[in-house]
Formats: structure tokens, C-alpha cells, sequence
């Protein structure tokens, strides 16, 4: 970034997809003790160095294998800087609610000072369709708490993500590597078409 002349504008995050990966990899499971104070001395490192706050991905891997108390570790770590927690949620379709709960219970437990930025906040299946005005008000009763808690969402009816989106999570915990290695099996293929026929979380 050093060598690329920037905008005045320009404000870097630290990514919680990012240090999940340094620290435990693409497996599927809860962080140790350890690895969660490795991971909390990471977003401390790239606070100090710069970062304007945490932001994560959790409908994408390594995100999704994170429990919420993980997250919230992390938020409050973010939050005793002074930094902002912007969330990709865990869930836009059916569990929607959910993870506007779960992210606002990250800000909650941070403790004073922490803010909550919910990146794209949108109804993403036909069973939240037409109720964005009870996601804003869940966010907006949020406020009234006395939460830092505030949204965006883009103008267009189209998105972009990768592929790897429709996997099953527990064939992404495998890594890049041995994710396509295990896909080669017809048996597994099969199973993983039949999962995604009947619809992943998220």
C-alpha cells in the first residue's frame, strides 16, 4: 500500500477472516484459549499500527466457523482502542433477526465505547422479504439503549461474492487445497449437491 499514491479518504480495517486464518487456519471448529489470545494480540497489533476497527465476514469461511463468543473477545479488544466493529452477519436470509441480535449483543458486551457498523444490511430470502422496517427498527431500539449502532446497504438489486459461498461449511473448513481434492470424490460430490439443494444457513 506504501507504493500507491491515495485518497484522503482511504481507512484500513483489521479483518477478522484474516487473523482467524493466521492463527487456526481454514478448520472448522472453536478456537482454543490460546489461539483466541493470539488472535485478540493480532487485532491489538493492527490497531496499534493504524486500523480504524475489526471487521468480519462471517457468512464466509473462516469467518463461519467462529462462535459468537469469540466474536465478541474481539469486539471488546477492538472497542478498548476505540475502534469500530463492521460486520458482514452471519445470516441475511432466514436467520436474519439472529444475527442482528448476535452482532448487536458483540457492541453490548464490549462494553462503553464499542460501535457497530452493519455492512449491507438487506433481506436476503423470500422469508425476511418485505421486513427490512423490523431490521431497522431492531437497530434503532439498539440506539435508544444508547448503543453506537448504525447500517449500510447498497443501491442495486444484484450482488457478488465468490462460489465457494454455496459450499457446505464443513467442506470449506478443509482449506483451498483440500476442498477441490475432496469435491474429485462422485460420493462426496453428490452429498454436497444434495445439501446445497436443500438450502445452507446463510
Amino acid at each position: 500500500m506504501d507504493e500507491q499514491p491515495l485518497g484522503p479518504n482511504v481507512a484500513f480495517l483489521i479483518g477478522h477472516g484474516t487473523v482467524r486464518g493466521a492463527v487456526v487456519g481454514a478448520e472448522a471448529r472453536p478456537v482454543t484459549p490460546r489461539e483466541l489470545a493470539a488472535m485478540v494480540g493480532e487485532v491489538e497489533t493492527a490497531l496499534d499500527a493504524g486500523a480504524l476497527g475489526l471487521s468480519s465476514g462471517l457468512i464466509y469461511a473462516p469467518g463461519m466457523h467462529a462462535t459468537a463468543g469469540e466474536v465478541e473477545v474481539l469486539v471488546a479488544a477492538t472497542a478498548r482502542r476505540g475502534g469500530l466493529y463492521a460486520t458482514h452477519m452471519r445470516n441475511e436470509c432466514d436467520g436474519l433477526f439472529d444475527s442482528l441480535d448476535e452482532s448487536i449483543s458483540a457492541v453490548r458486551a464490549a462494553g462503553p465505547g464499542a460501535r457497530l457498523q452493519v455492512s449491507h444490511l438487506k433481506c436476503g430470502s423470500r422469508s425476511v422479504w418485505g421486513r427490512s422496517g423490523e431490521a431497522v427498527a431492531r437497530l434503532e431500539s439498539a440506539r435508544a439503549e444508547g448503543l453506537d449502532v448504525a447500517a449500510d446497504q447498497y443501491p442495486y438489486t444484484a450482488a457478488a461474492t465468490t462460489l465457494a459461498i454455496i459450499l457446505p461449511p464443513a467442506l470449506l473448513g478443509l482449506g483451498v487445497d483440500e476442498c477441490p481434492e475432496a469435491l474429485a470424490d462422485p460420493d462426496i460430490r453428490g452429498r454436497v449437491r444434495r445439501e446445497m439443494e436443500r438450502g445452507i444457513s446463510g
